[in-house]
């Protein structure tokens, strides 16, 4: 498991203990976003401001953070007629929140999304030639398991070129 404490331009890095325990360097007054990961698992964050006193304890406890196991998506992008997109940044809506991925389509169109959190989603992706496609509605991720068959279709059809027209 790493730990991580993030300050505007400063950041630390630290890797648990083999009871799960992490100790940060000692860390100047400001607030910091301490992220919790592990590969397979959700980030967990907690906030951490830490202010001048006096008598500061030698150790702040954060509480018991349990990681839980990240789920998955795979699926496919499509133009109108079915046919694969390749290169389509894919993203997804958390709730009313749209998160950004790194993950774009393969030349078959296929697209894998890693550690997401368990919840509903709605994905959609973007394409610089199609603009916006979304999936036609949400779905349900599971903790640990991988959620197959999103399809993720783009109103427009993709400009038939001589490689994809066989």
């Amino acid at each position: 498991m790493v730990a991580k404490a993030i300050a505007s331009a400063n950041e630390s890095r630290v890797r648990s203990q083999k009871n799960g325990s992490f100790a940060l360097p000692r860390l100047a007054e400001g607030e910091y976003d301490i992220r919790i990961s592990a590969p397979g698992y959700v980030t967990e964050h907690r906030m951490l401001d830490m202010k001048v006193r006096r008598h500061a304890p030698s150790e702040i406890d954060l509480g018991d953070i349990t990681l839980k196991s990240a789920g998955s998506v795979s699926g496919q992008v499509s133009d109108r007629y079915g046919r694969p997109v390749p290169g389509a940044l894919i993203a997804y809506l958390d709730g009313a929140v749209a998160k950004t991925t790194d993950v774009h389509s393969d030349s078959s169109g296929v697209f894998s999304v890693q550690g997401l959190r368990p919840g509903r989603y709605l994905f959609y992706a973007t394409h610089p030639v199609l603009g916006d496609g979304q999936s036609r509605r949400p779905h349900r991720i599971f903790e640990g398991e991988n959620t197959p068959d999103i399809l993720i279709r783009f109103d427009k059809a993709m400009p038939v070129t001589e490689n994809n027209s066989r």
